[in-house]
């Protein structure tokens, strides 16, 4: 009798039953078996699981639920690591529009057909665009890490096209609106982190939560450590949104004057005991609502009144967040930054976000690019004509 190779499997014929079975070691003390009624179904059968498991037979699945594997990985690898926002966001997708399909399935055995279903049913429940997509890259991100713990053979999700969703055009301010906007804010006790957020592109949450230990303003700098944020109406601080969101900052003399100025107010008002730097009339933290009604707005709100006197535009009521979006688009536009000091100093996990967000001021940057590097060969070529002619002179 032929002696079989290690790793080979045995094959059986039960004639009572009329099929073929092979059992096959897939590692130590274990085993796979595939049944059909000729060895060429077997073989086929094999073939598939092979093609299906990333090239090699494995062990056969867990049972864990997709639900079970979920909780695991909130709790295990993203609470702990991302920012209690993103992490709260994470979780709402998978428990609101995932898991109530899907959470009683055996996470291995999910295949795409079930994620283009699930995805197709949201639509038809009119669940908008933007919640299907960040569903999409929540799922797809929880199977992608059930891969690398060798949960799951292959993410079926990547076998699935991505929700349609068109991003909205992010809105932004004017260089010439952002600098009535700071001129009418000068008066204000925020105005210096009004200065921060139109020229350091700062989050109101980093804002909110920037404390004195954290700037350094002998040196010219602040380092963004932590972020203020708010869950069910508590506020607490977290860590920034990202790793690169921890982040050095330089600050310009313009800067610094009002961080001093803002030190010198706090004195004068009773806040110099707060760590924070822009803290309420009690020393505490900011909430949002309330600055945005009590300061933000109504900033706003005066300026238009004062510019509708002296027949001037009025300038968009746009949110806090604007103001970021209005650093970057000024600063590539005016060619202030590329868009790799621009991602580092907004605190994007990539360039590709910074660049994808801030497309449309890509013709401005090329523009500045192309009449740059005109003025280059224009100096360069009159460099010449200069030498040509002084050299024809002697």
């Amino acid at each position: 009798m032929k002696r079989r190779s290690p790793g080979e499997g045995t094959w059986y014929h039960d004639i009572a039953r009329a099929r073929w079975r092979y059992r096959v070691p897939v590692g130590e003390f274990k085993s796979r078996v595939f049944y059909g009624k000729t060895k060429a179904d077997v073989q086929r059968a094999v073939a598939d699981e092979i093609a299906r498991a990333g090239g090699r037979l494995r062990s056969t699945p867990g049972r864990e639920t997709l639900a079970t594997f979920a909780e695991r990985w909130l709790g295990d690898s993203i609470e702990p690591n991302r920012a209690a926002a993103t992490a709260r966001s994470y979780r709402g997708a998978l428990e609101t529009h995932v898991l109530p399909t899907l959470g009683r399935r055996p996470i291995a055995k999910i295949e795409p057909a079930e994620i283009e279903t699930l995805f197709a049913e949201l639509r038809r429940k009119k669940i908008g665009s933007r919640t299907r997509k960040n569903a999409y890259v929540v799922l797809k991100t929880l199977f992608n890490a059930a891969r690398k713990l060798r949960v799951v053979y292959a993410n079926p999700v990547a076998d699935v096209d991505p929700p349609a969703h068109a991003s909205a055009p992010v809105t932004t301010l004017s260089l010439e609106q952002i600098a009535a906007f700071l001129e009418a804010a000068r008066g204000d006790r925020f105005f210096a982190l009004y200065l921060l957020a139109v020229t350091t592109g700062m989050r109101q949450g980093e804002l909110f939560g920037l404390v004195w230990a954290h700037v350094h303003l002998d040196e010219g700098y602040l380092v963004v450590m932590q972020q203020a944020v708010e869950n069910n109406g508590a506020i607490a601080m977290s860590r920034p949104k990202t790793e690169r969101s921890r982040r050095r900052i330089e600050l310009s003399k313009a800067m610094v004057a009002a961080l001093r100025g803002r030190k010198k107010a706090a004195l004068a008002e009773g806040t110099a005991a707060s760590p924070l730097v822009f803290c309420d009339t009690e020393g505490g933290t900011l909430r949002k609502s309330n600055f945005l009604r009590r300061s933000f707005y109504p900033m706003f709100d005066a300026l238009n009144e004062s510019r509708s006197r002296e027949r001037l535009p009025g300038i968009p009521r746009v949110t806090f967040h604007s103001l970021r979006h209005s650093n970057a688009s000024i600063s590539l536009s005016y060619g202030i930054s590329d868009l790799k000091s621009a991602s580092d100093r907004l605190g994007h996990s990539s360039i590709r976000i910074t660049a994808d967000m801030y497309v449309h001021v890509a013709p401005a940057t090329h523009r500045n690019e192309a009449e740059s590097f005109d003025r280059l060969l224009s100096e360069r070529s009159r460099e010449r004509s200069h030498a040509r002619t002084a050299k024809a002179a002697k």
